[in-house]
């Protein structure tokens, strides 16, 4: 059987050494770990907790390739913006397209250099937009530009964020951390590199 992200190891020693212990109790990190001094991407996933707290703890360039964290973050914004649509929302070409840019990129359809222009025009979008004074097509603008940051791992926690401010319902927290599921099962790797 072939090892996804989803089977790559985290240790209980390297949450502690990135800070965890400032932000959670340690009995809840203990909880998590069940004991033990290591557990998988897909195990800490399922850890009975809100989704934010297991984010940070797994989401992160230190256990996931950069490329698997700007799909995830593009995942997050398509569906946000799909839902902006369909109820009705303005959203600007830019805003689209900025999107589309980012999956063009990471699918090694368009250069480094094409996505900066997007996420420049994108920008430039998310500023307009605000002026308008429509909160709905602002929060699509801004998740969209959060998406196509320069850094993965901030381009993955800004569109999770913005998802959960928009869809944080149950059904918005079972979708977030079931996409990130459905995506990282589907990258094969070596359980324990880096």
């Amino acid at each position: 059987m072939t090892a996804t992200l989803l089977d790559r190891e985290v240790s209980y020693r390297e949450l502690i050494d990135a800070g965890a212990l400032q932000l959670y109790p340690e009995r809840d990190l203990r909880r998590w770990f069940g004991g033990g001094s290591r557990r998988t991407v897909g195990d800490l996933l399922a850890v009975p907790t809100h989704p934010s707290r297991v984010v940070w703890a797994v989401m992160r360039e230190r256990v996931l390739p950069a490329h698997v964290l700007y799909q995830i973050a593009v995942d997050y914004a398509g569906q946000f913006v799909d839902h902006a649509r369909r109820r009705g929302v303005y959203l600007d070409f830019r805003t689209v397209r900025g999107l589309v840019a980012m999956q063009d990129w990471l699918d090694d359809r368009i250069s480094l250099g094409a996505r900066l222009i997007a996420a420049e025009a994108a920008g430039q979008a998310r500023t307009d937009v605000a002026d308008l004074g429509e909160p709905p097509a602002s929060a699509a603008a801004d998740i969209v530009c959060a998406a196509m940051l320069d850094n993965a791992e901030a381009a993955f926690r800004e569109t999770f964020y913005l998802y959960l401010d928009g869809h944080g319902d149950a059904a918005g927290l079972r979708w977030v951390v079931a996409r990130a599921r459905a995506r990282l099962g589907a990258v094969a790797c070596d359980r324990t590199a880096r």
